[in-house]
């Protein structure tokens, strides 16, 4: 597998992307008339760039003097949902900064092992226990369940007991609890993407059924997201059409009035989808022309969309406040119920990111405050 991809990494950029290159730079294309609204790239496409190895992206490198900033939203989509639909549990964990992943595989987690019931709590706590023994490979490492880790971990708050039998379990379980939130999170998404059961156990490699018992977890933890649903549907059919966040139509009048039931399905799936991840689109759209006069006057520019993430070339000395202010303008484009934030990511080349620690010695050799 890991081969497969490598290979597709080579034919599909190593080998393509030197010979784009004019006076040092790749010019890509963008297209935003995407029915969603949202920007496509091509010839090439930049951001289908994987992130999950930076071979290719760590061959984007700033110019001297100067930086690239990434400025990324955090958790866009599940906000914009949480607005749309008003569901009161999910609007909560935002505006309190809490984690819908792992709300979501609380609940599925119940569900499919009733007999081994969690909460919150210890499903955050034990995930943190699996990741202090946990090795590079995310294997358990038992070297680190001697003595002075074990202090360590004490005395940060990691564990409430030295008993290496007692911890042992709970870093097995937390283990499985982080395995469930990844499917939790595939599940939070799927569900804005409007997905099938079986498109959700064949993307889980799950049965229909669990896939199913999955989606019903989900609706049963969010109840104000499955009546949005519903009343999306009942928007759908009657207007043949749905709305952003800030008016943008998508039309929906072939598929509603093929008369084939799979259309109409095809159209209720499309008619959530487009509410979020349009206003997705239109929250990263205005907020790239709201932040023009602040990028001008820091000597800043944007040099790639990716999505729900801008990219941007600035000054070697820039300091975060600056960076801060541009996040500040990103999460007021479009006001939401339980508010947007963005992540900031600082490096010489687009696939890194400079430490705390490495920024400051950079800005206090360029005397930046």
């Amino acid at each position: 597998l890991e081969y497969r991809r490598k290979v597709k990494l080579v034919d599909a950029f190593a080998d393509k992307l030197p010979n784009q290159i004019i006076n040092g730079r790749i010019h890509t294309s963008f297209s935003t008339i995407k029915k969603t609204g949202r920007m496509s790239s091509s010839d090439p496409n930049l951001q289908q760039i994987p992130s999950y190895t930076n071979l290719i992206r760590n061959a984007f490198i700033a110019d001297e003097g100067r930086l690239l900033a990434s400025l990324d939203f955090s958790s866009q989509e599940l906000r914009i949902l949480a607005d749309i639909s008003g569901d009161e549990l999910m609007l909560k964990i935002f505006t309190e900064g809490g984690d819908a992943h792992s709300t979501t595989a609380v609940t599925i987690w119940n569900n499919k092992y009733p007999d081994r019931k969690t909460d919150i709590e210890t499903f955050q706590r034990l995930r943190k226990v699996s990741d202090f023994f946990r090795d590079k490979d995310g294997n358990l490492d038992e070297s680190k369940f001697d003595e002075g880790h074990l202090n360590k971990a004490f005395e940060e708050g990691i564990i409430l007991t030295k008993d290496k039998e007692i911890l042992l379990k709970e870093a097995e379980l937390g283990l499985e609890f982080e395995k469930m939130r990844k499917k939790a999170k595939q599940v939070n998404f799927s569900i804005v993407y409007g997905t099938t059961e079986k498109g959700l156990a064949d993307n889980l490699e799950i049965s229909e059924e669990e896939a199913r018992m999955y989606i019903q977890s989900y609706m049963q933890t969010y109840p104000g997201v499955a009546k949005w649903i519903e009343e999306t549907k009942k928007i759908v059919r009657e207007r043949k059409y749905v709305e952003t966040l800030l008016g943008r139509k998508r039309r929906l009048y072939p598929e509603v009035e093929s008369g084939q039931r799979w259309l109409l399905e095809s159209a209720y799936r499309m008619g959530c989808n487009s509410q979020i991840q349009g206003s997705a689109a239109d929250m990263m759209k205005k907020a790239s022309l709201d932040l023009q006069p602040a990028l001008k006057k820091y000597d800043c520019h944007i040099v790639l969309f990716v999505h729900d993430e801008l990219i941007l070339d600035v000054p070697e000395d820039i300091g975060m406040g600056p960076l801060k202010e541009f996040t500040e303008i990103m999460c007021n484009a479009i006001p939401l119920k339980c508010g947007m934030k963005s992540d900031i990511e600082i490096a010489k080349r687009w696939g890194q990111k400079m430490n705390q620690d490495e920024l400051s010695e950079l800005w206090e050799e360029a005397e930046v405050e």
